[in-house]
């Protein structure tokens, strides 16, 4: 397979989310007990208040439920059209429009980086080095709250977005939970929690607690 880089991605990644907007905003509203499920597992690891970075924010689904608990919260996304719909759903919040890999944070740190759904859509070497960005974001003790969808065995490549009206392509990997958590021990991080849920498309869904490793 072709290397598959950041840079590649991004420009797949902008074009697939800009043009699933609404289709998100619908998701969203008809799920909302998946988002008030995954920000009550984060409160029982983080109190509030607390600086909250939320990665792949989309449409400020999640952020905007952080905010209503108290957090701080910051939004990062590639997608321009999702931080637009964002920015007018979650005003309390702050929006980035950029790539995690190459914006500039200055000297941000935060208590906690939510990344809900969005490990899964880089190639496992790029995910090792969005790892070591998150480690640098992190304040002493902070805590990465992210997630994918369980499967049997790993593998990676171009696939069609088929849970969606809107099917188009971009890059997924399935990761095992014992790949996943190797994964996460190979690159220094400690895992404090593991929940599994099953949504209501019948898939298992693995949200980590986890923590970079004291030395």
């Amino acid at each position: 397979m072709e290397e598959v880089t950041v840079q590649i991605l991004n420009k797949l990644h902008e074009t697939t989310y800009d043009s699933l907007v609404d289709e998100y905003d619908d998701f969203a509203l008809k799920n909302k007990d998946i988002v008030e499920g995954a920000v009550s597992k984060l409160k029982r690891h983080l109190d509030s208040p607390a600086r909250v970075l939320d990665v792949g924010c989309a449409v400020g689904n999640i952020t905007s439920e952080l905010v209503e608990h108290g957090y701080e919260v910051t939004g990062i996304d590639i997608s321009p059209k999702m931080i637009a719909r964002a920015r007018k759903c979650v005003p309390k919040a702050n929006f980035i429009v950029g790539d995690l890999c190459s914006y500039d944070f200055a000297d941000n740190k935060y208590d906690a980086i939510v990344a809900f759904a969005f490990i899964h859509l880089f190639p496992k070497n790029e995910a090792a080095r969005i790892l070591e960005i998150f480690r640098a974001l992190l304040k002493p003790g902070g805590i990465i709250y992210t997630g994918t969808t369980d499967s049997d065995s790993f593998s990676e490549g171009f696939e069609t977005k088929e849970d969606f009206e809107n099917k188009l392509k971009r890059f997924r990997v399935r990761w095992p939970r014992k790949d996943l958590d190797s994964f996460f021990d190979e690159n220094g991080f400690e895992i404090i929690k593991v929940y599994e849920h099953t949504d209501k498309k019948g898939k298992l869904w693995l949200d980590y607690i986890i923590k970079v490793k004291e030395k």
